[in-house]
């Protein structure tokens, strides 16, 4: 899966330091734990290495076989067990090699080789199996040998639980998240957030591309911005588009991603947020205050104007003592006025009912 990406950058660095740092140790006379199986009927060789491997390792358990198959069942009984030594007398043809390749998959295992059958080695590692020849292994080389593979097992040891604290991370995220081809849109991972909001089973969604949970009219936009990203080398991304779940509802997300190379292959990991309730409730905030400041400028300007007539015709009615002609023509003015102040105080009464509805 994708997250062994994350836990391989991290540890690329760290997993050579690691192996340097055992060697250190090593050297400083820190001896480590060893749980030791050894397969092989030469008494005086098995004698002569156990006592190179007591001189620098505690041997904690020493497990002496005559065949395959005894090892098999003790595999099978304990995962104590962190070496095997084969002292191997097989005559070797491709059919034999590629068999002893395929006897210990999980336990690092050594097969000794007379120089005659090492010659016929094509590849000194294989998995977890490593080929010597059996009259040079010894002393330095079998101390380092030993100590590598011991390291190298702690490594991937590391390797695994940060792998599994990545995969944790990305399956239990509360947020949808996706992993996908750069060139194929494909999608190549998704979490259970995805697959519940979205509505699609984690089969659906690795045979579709990111493009299919997009409306189609939102398709061009997204192609463009997808190609601008590209082309100024963006690695990180956060921006808003629109997505569409598989029983047709629109959603606004807003999408952090970043570019990472999975299996030699760019490739992008994206977090999905929705974001549709707060666009619609900052879009009802927006319209609430295009209709307040349409208030506050009815109270300012549109009152202003018929409250000023009705205040100036009133003093004249009172204090000018006009003739009934005028005086008839100042109430006629005064009524006016009067109606337009109600009809824009009904206005506002009308908007700020609508603000209150919506709150």
């Amino acid at each position: 899966m994708f997250y062994t990406v994350f836990a391989v950058i991290f540890l690329n660095s760290r997993k050579l330091l690691l192996s340097f740092n055992f060697m250190i140790s090593f050297n400083n006379s820190a001896k480590k734990d060893l749980f030791l199986i050894y397969i092989g009927e030469d008494d005086s060789f098995f004698n002569e290495l156990i006592d190179n491997v007591e001189e620098d390792f505690y041997l904690k358990e020493l497990v002496r076989c005559s065949s395959v198959n005894e090892v098999k069942e003790i595999l099978n009984s304990t995962s104590a067990i962190n070496l095997i030594i084969w002292n191997c007398d097989l005559e070797l043809d491709e059919n034999k090699f590629n068999f002893i390749k395929k006897q210990f998959q999980e336990v690092s295992c050594f097969v000794l080789l007379s120089c005659q059958e090492f010659k016929k080695v094509k590849y000194v590692e294989c998995n977890e199996m490593s080929f010597f020849n059996k009259s040079s292994f010894k002393g330095l080389l079998l101390q380092k040998s030993i100590c590598f593979q011991l390291a190298k097992k702690e490594s991937e040891h590391i390797l695994r639980h940060h792998k599994n604290s990545y995969k944790k991370l990305f399956n239990l995220s509360p947020q949808p998240m996706w992993l996908f081809d750069l060139e194929t849109h494909l999608f190549l991972d998704v979490n259970q957030s995805a697959i519940t909001n979205y509505g699609y089973s984690k089969e659906e969604f690795l045979t579709m591309n990111i493009l299919e949970i997009r409306p189609k009219e939102s398709i061009p936009d997204f192609e463009k911005r997808l190609k601008a990203y590209r082309e100024t080398e963006q690695k990180k991304i956060k921006d808003f588009f629109l997505h569409q779940k598989k029983n047709g509802e629109i959603i606004t997300v807003k999408i952090f991603s970043n570019l990472i190379n999975y299996e030699g292959r760019p490739c992008r990991i994206a977090l999905a947020q929705d974001v549709s309730k707060e666009k619609k409730y900052i879009n009802k905030i927006r319209t609430q205050n295009r209709k307040l400041r349409k208030i506050a400028w009815m109270q300012s300007h549109l009152i202003r104007a018929p409250l000023t007539r009705i205040m100036s015709l009133s003093q004249m009615v009172l204090y000018e003592n006009p003739i009934k002609s005028e005086r008839e023509n100042y109430l006629k003015n005064l009524l006016n006025s009067a109606d337009e102040l109600d009809t824009i105080v009904r206005e506002i009464v009308k908007e700020t009912t609508e603000i209150e509805k919506q709150l």
